[in-house]
């Protein structure tokens, strides 16, 4: 099922803090363009674009392509957190480096988490309204699988080109100073 974007703003934080999970979900995004200047690519989202399902990514790749159009579906790390009982999860779409992270981290700590996440148009941290519980039995596994044609009367072929897991290095870092973070400032502590 594709996820429901979420405007990370809108999220009440009242009368409960957000609990970051210990584990890392997978989910997949799938990338629609064409070849930009210099060979550059940039994620752009798109609604529906990202979904728990390879199969469903795969389909609706189908059903938007185009003579000279580039597919791919990459596997992302969504980190989720629970905020009172409804379940979100943040997603990055492009990788950003450590200056972009810690400028972030620092906004979190001055702040709600939710109000200090990047708006949707700046295509780097998204947030999405999780519907199924499902998703902390799944595990993210990275991969990159590009399309091409083999003529207008056929599916698309998909093929796996990386499986690195470099590629998001600096937001499993983040995911992990996050739920740190949470643990030392928003969990309520109990006396000895």
């Amino acid at each position: 099922m594709a996820l429901e974007i979420a405007d990370p703003t809108s999220i009440s934080s009242e009368g409960s803090n957000p609990r970051p999970s210990r584990h890392i979900a997978g989910a997949y995004y799938r990338g629609y363009g064409r070849n930009a200047w210099h060979s550059t690519w940039v994620n752009i989202y798109s609604p529906n674009s990202v979904s728990f399902r390879f199969s469903e990514l795969r389909s609706s790749a189908e059903r938007q392509r185009t003579q000279g159009s580039v597919q791919k579906i990459e596997a992302i790390p969504l980190a989720p957190v629970l905020q009172g009982a409804d379940l979100y999860g943040i997603v990055p779409i492009n990788e950003r480096g450590a200056p972009s992270y810690a400028r972030l981290r620092g906004a979190i700590r001055s702040g709600n988490l939710w109000q200090s996440l990047p708006s949707r148009r700046e295509n780097w941290l998204l947030t999405f309204r999780v519907q199924t519980w499902d998703i902390l039995f799944s595990s993210f596994q990275p991969g990159l699988w590009r399309a091409s044609s083999v003529g207008a009367r056929f599916m698309l072929n998909w093929s796996q080109v990386d499986t690195s897991a470099e590629r998001f290095s600096e937001f499993l870092k983040f995911a992990t100073w996050l739920r740190r973070h949470s643990r030392e400032n928003w969990e309520p502590s109990f006396p000895k």
